[in-house]
């Protein structure tokens, strides 16, 4: 079986490059009309979804799922080919690359040996939303930025008055502790947050690896997980799941 990948560099700086922030030993399934991955970090506070569009010829199966057992070392290895395009020929437990000048074999996992995601991915897709904002690449590196200030504290708090929204990093179960608050947002859809959302700051970072436009920050009706959607001009997709903090 052959696999294809028609955009290396849209596939290794958008697609790899959130995954290998979370973890390295990833499952990629391969569809008729995509490539996609679903996993979670250690302590399963984020969840990360990220989707390649793409039509594939898998001769006639659902999916195919190869298993990687180190994303950067595979990104290393794409970025090695000449040229934007790039096929492997499929062999249940390597890839195999020729193409005259160069070649190689990238051996993959058994199944058993890559973390389970531990939670469906439909029911990933099925939580419902009552409030969102939209917020700016810039303004979340502008949060990271000041994270430097604020460096006693990885939680950061989502709150907000006069119809704005608000990003404060601060620990509230402790005293003493240097904080920062800025406005994120004029505007908001659904009602006022009673009392403030924590996250872990981790978790922006973990967001801004690649440049972006604007995302949409939607908190769930229980106001126990945020989500983030990001879309790329190159095909790919990327849905964030983040668990809120107690406080």
């Amino acid at each position: 079986m052959k696999i294809r990948i028609d955009d290396v560099k849209g596939f290794t700086k958008y697609f790899l490059s959130h995954i290998n922030k979370i973890n390295k030993a990833i499952p990629i399934r391969i569809t008729p009309d995509r490539i996609y991955c679903f996993i979670a970090n250690s302590d399963t506070t984020l969840y990360l979804y990220c989707e390649y569009e793409q039509d594939n010829d898998i001769e006639g199966v659902d999916e195919v799922v190869i298993n990687l057992d180190n994303v950067n070392t595979f990104i290393k290895l794409l970025n090695t080919i000449k040229g934007n395009s790039i096929e492997f020929k499929y062999d249940v437990n390597k890839l195999v690359y020729n193409d005259g000048s160069m070649s190689f074999k990238f051996h993959l996992l058994d199944p058993r040996q890559v973390p389970d995601a531990k939670l469906p991915l439909n029911k990933f897709r099925s939580y419902n939303y009552d409030f969102d904002f939209k917020i700016t690449y810039e303004t979340l590196k502008d949060i990271i930025k000041a994270s430097s200030f604020a460096s006693d504290t990885e939680k950061l708090y989502f709150s907000t008055k006069n119809g704005c929204v608000y990003a404060e990093i601060d620990d509230k179960t402790k005293l003493n502790r240097n904080s920062f608050k800025i406005q994120i947002s004029d505007t908001f859809n659904g009602n006022d947050l009673l009392n403030p959302i924590p996250i872990n700051i981790e978790h922006i970072r973990n967001i801004v690896v690649n440049t972006f436009d604007e995302t949409t920050f939607k908190i769930n009706d229980r106001r126990s997980s945020l989500n983030a959607n990001i879309s790329y001009s190159s095909g790919v997709n990327v849905e964030y799941l983040i668990g809120v903090l107690k406080k």
